[in-house]
């Protein structure tokens, strides 16, 4: 008599019942066989029915563990992945290390070397600042507003210097075509009290004036070496005052 004990389909053999059985054993082959498919797939019942093709069920092999908690689980680790499109970071990102590329993302600790290093570079030309300013001779520069140069006028020049000006620099810009300068043309002024150059200067520890007599000073035409007097209102006066 061939009839297996069997509760798990992988307990079945497949070679009973054999052909000498007796037909009143197929009862309890048939029964067995339920109790195998009921035992291995406690969970299927008529309300649902199980559709998969072998080619899906194909697709369980070797899962060990729950496939909704798997996907559960990647879900969760996609979401801590950061997006190469772009995304919002809500913690720290540690890189491997300092960029070495126009393109590489910086690290905290190359900013702070560049920040260290712009830092002392701006001491360091502070200090040079203060050197140079120390030991220069010019301490202190003033560069006047624009006078209109006319005859039998007084100029005068607050230049703010707190001292008397050690230099003072008379200049004279060509406001209208005058004896054969252009306008914009730039001429540096001699100080003279004479028959030619009728312009002197004067000055206190807080003021510049420019005495212009009735006569305009007498310059070198630019077009030619002959000598002419400027011409009254064609010209602007400026200074540069060092102290």
């Amino acid at each position: 008599m061939a009839l297996e004990s069997a509760t798990f389909i992988s307990q079945l053999v497949q070679t009973n019942p054999t052909a000498s059985d007796p037909i009143s054993q197929g009862d309890d082959h048939i029964r067995m066989m339920k109790v195998c498919l009921q035992t291995n797939f406690p969970n299927l019942n008529a309300v649902t029915p199980v559709n998969p093709t072998p080619a899906e069920f194909n697709y369980l092999v070797g899962v060990t563990s729950g496939i909704q908690a798997q996907l559960a689980a990647l879900v969760t680790s996609i979401g801590q992945k950061v997006i190469k499109a772009g995304d919002v970071m809500t913690g720290f990102l540690t890189l491997s290390a300092d960029p070495t590329s126009a393109l590489h993302a910086v690290t905290k600790q190359y900013a702070d070397v560049i920040t260290t290093a712009m830092t002392a570079l701006n001491t360091a030309l502070a200090a040079r600042v203060t050197t140079l300013e120390t030991n220069s001779v010019i301490t202190k520069k003033y560069s006047s507003g624009i006078q209109n140069l006319v005859l039998s006028t007084t100029f005068t020049f607050t230049h703010g210097l707190g001292a008397f000006p050690s230099s003072v620099q008379l200049v004279a810009t060509c406001k209208t075509a005058d004896i054969g300068y252009s306008i914009g043309d730039k001429v540096i002024l001699p100080c003279a009290s004479n028959a030619t150059q009728g312009i002197t200067m004067y000055a206190d520890a807080t003021n510049i004036f420019i005495k212009q007599s009735n006569a305009m000073p007498q310059l070198t035409r630019k077009d030619t070496n002959s000598t002419a007097g400027m011409t009254s209102g064609s010209w602007d006066l400026s200074i540069i005052a060092i102290a």
